[in-house]
């Protein structure tokens, strides 16, 4: 079994995830895919907030590495689902001051006010953003 090391805590690699095509239609199957297993994993309170992180996390990576797929995954970690978004664009979201007058960029936003923690860490080929949601 395969580890990777992000908030300096070993994990499996994999508990459940979905490969996507990188178009718009798929940040809809992004949500509906962690709602359904948030659901699954007894945690129905959050399925609301935990879709709206995968959706927001899923249109940065079709925003980011639009010619590519990438793929969304969930598991747990210490009691708390983490929902992980890998794609092929090196470059890091950033959390910028909101322009409220924009169309975008405030869903960073929104990921930080639903999220315990959530950041960005590099891996081959790409990067892979990720939210630990909660569970209080």
């Amino acid at each position: 079994m395969s580890m990777r090391v992000i908030e300096g805590q070993a994990r499996s690699v994999m508990d459940v995830e979905i490969k996507l095509c990188a178009v718009p239609e798929s940040a809809r199957r992004a949500r509906e895919f962690v709602r359904e297993h948030i659901v699954r994993w007894g945690f129905a309170e959050r399925a609301d907030d935990a879709a709206l992180i995968a959706d927001e996390l899923a249109s940065n990576a079709i925003d980011a590495a639009p010619k590519t797929p990438f793929v969304v995954s969930l598991r747990m970690v210490d009691g708390s689902p983490l929902l992980e978004v890998a794609d092929s664009s090196p470059e890091r979201p950033v959390l910028r001051e909101p322009d409220f007058l924009a169309v975008r960029g405030r869903g960073l936003h929104i990921v930080d006010a639903l999220s315990v923690a959530w950041d960005s860490d590099p891996i081959p080929g790409g990067k892979v953003a990720w939210a630990k949601l909660r569970t209080d």
